[in-house]
């Protein structure tokens, strides 16, 4: 299941949250991060948060401050 989205910057670039939900305390059990392109296509591989930024950071050329 895909939750919340995450632009990446300006870029066109989104992260994706994948996880299930889990039945007991209804809450999201997050898997780790899809990473889609402009044109909404999920890359195949699943990454941790770290990874999905900077797999997003070598395929744009674009570094955004985290907070």
């Amino acid at each position: 299941m895909i939750a919340n989205a995450f632009p990446y910057g300006g870029t066109g670039w989104s992260l994706l949250e994948q996880g299930e939900i889990n039945p007991k305390t209804l809450e999201l059990d997050l898997q780790g991060y899809l990473i889609a392109n402009p044109a909404g296509e999920a890359l195949p591989d699943l990454y941790s948060w770290q990874q999905a930024i900077d797999k997003l950071q070598a395929l744009t050329g674009v570094i955004i401050e985290q907070q």
